[in-house]
């Protein structure tokens, strides 16, 4: 579940005192230079991705005592000061590490189960109020909007481990063309969902609701990492019932590659594919402990004993 901006987060957080910490981290593909090479400190600013102002839009205060505590739960996870209940979470910088604790805290001070998902149609302190008021119907599909709203056939994108979509918002914005994109969520992600057992059984669900929103194709399909595996079975169900998959996309599909003296293929037993693996779940500075147990086996000396 963690993207670019949540892992350099985690490195900052062991490197430095909390109150250096940022709350908000920007990931650009080059930073602006002047024309004697260094950084364009100016130009950094003014940045359309460096800039989480809300000027031009009017404050709005709590009108409600939902609303009131909505949004100091807001607060104290975006370490936002004085935020518009009208203010938008990803125009916030909110990313999927404080999604996931926003949603959760909601969900234990008034006793509610909001889905994961509803920061994506509900993406302001107002909107999540109503939710919780239960003004609005909670939805219970896991094909969320990625990007823009748009008409047209939809891409269906799979997110990768933990199945939680918000890091492909990004693929979303520069994959745009003109049609709606929506990531497909893991049944199982939210609290009291059951994953599914196997592959075929994820896919076969993910057919399903694909063409209640889509009953008819061709289908534009893809997936990230282990969520390939998951959109390359989906097209295959989907043409076994005779329906039109017009492109499957795989990003990043196979297992990584590893710089070691040995075969350098993915194994259960190489301790430096163990090491990736636990990065991926616990963080990426495995303890003492994690590196003894991934070291070598230790072997027993024979007994003399007959």
């Amino acid at each position: 579940m963690q993207g670019p901006t949540e892992m350099i987060r985690a490195d900052l957080v062991e490197l430095l005192p909390d109150y250096m910490v940022p709350h908000r981290l920007v990931v650009m593909d080059r930073l602006p230079l002047t024309a004697s090479g260094k950084v364009d400190f100016r130009a950094l600013e003014s940045s359309p991705e460096t800039d989480f102002t809300t000027a031009g839009r009017p404050f709005v205060a709590p009108s409600t005592t939902t609303e009131r505590i909505v949004r100091e739960l807001w607060q104290a996870g975006t370490g936002q000061q004085a935020a518009s209940v009208r203010d938008d979470f990803f125009e916030c910088g909110g990313n999927s590490l404080i999604a996931v604790g926003l949603v959760n805290r909601i969900n234990r001070r008034f006793g509610c189960a909001l889905p994961l998902q509803v920061l994506f149609e509900s993406p302001t302190v107002e909107e999540l109020a109503r939710r919780v008021d239960g003004q609005r119907g909670a939805s219970s599909s896991r094909l969320v909007p990625l990007g823009a709203a748009r008409s047209g056939r939809p891409v269906y994108c799979w997110p990768g481990l933990g199945g939680y979509p918000m890091n492909l918002r990004p693929l979303a914005r520069r994959l745009d063309a003109g049609r709606p994109f929506l990531g497909v969520q893991a049944h199982g992600v939210n609290a009291g969902e059951q994953p599914y057992a196997t592959i075929a059984e994820m896919a076969g669900r993910d057919v399903r609701a694909i063409t209640e929103v889509q009953p008819d194709g061709p289908y534009t399909l893809c997936g990230y990492s282990f969520g390939a595996r998951v959109a390359f079975e989906t097209a295959h169900l989907l043409e076994r019932e005779g329906r039109r998959v017009d492109r499957l996309l795989l990003l990043a599909p196979g297992s990584p590659k590893l710089r070691t003296a040995g075969s350098g293929r993915a194994s259960y037993t190489d301790p430096a594919y163990l090491t990736i693996l636990y990065s991926v779940f616990a963080g990426p500075s495995p303890d003492r402990a994690w590196r003894r147990a991934c070291g070598p086996p230790r072997t027993r000396r024979a007994s003399s004993r007959t």
